[in-house]
């Protein structure tokens, strides 16, 4: 069994009268911490591997945003930070 992956690219442009229009946060946005969340949230980390018999199924977390929607659904800041 062959397993092809197609590998998909998503560009995000930043509109920045769109960043500084009301309601504005008190500390606005910059690019960096932009570009940092999405990196944060485009991670797809091992999480180990699962033995079954005469089987290992290797576990992935899916962290990829390979859609508009992932993206849009990606948290630049919270309350916390």
């Amino acid at each position: 069994m062959k397993w092809h992956r197609l590998l998909l690219s998503l560009t995000v442009v930043l509109c920045p009268p769109l960043l500084a229009a009301e309601p504005a946060p008190s500390v606005p946005l910059t690019v960096t911490e932009i570009v940092e969340a999405l990196r944060r949230s485009n991670a797809s980390i091992s999480a180990g591997d699962v033995e079954e018999g005469k089987r290992r199924y290797v576990v992935r977390t899916d962290g990829e945003l390979n859609t508009p929607e992932r993206v849009r659904g990606v948290v630049l800041r919270s309350d916390s930070d």
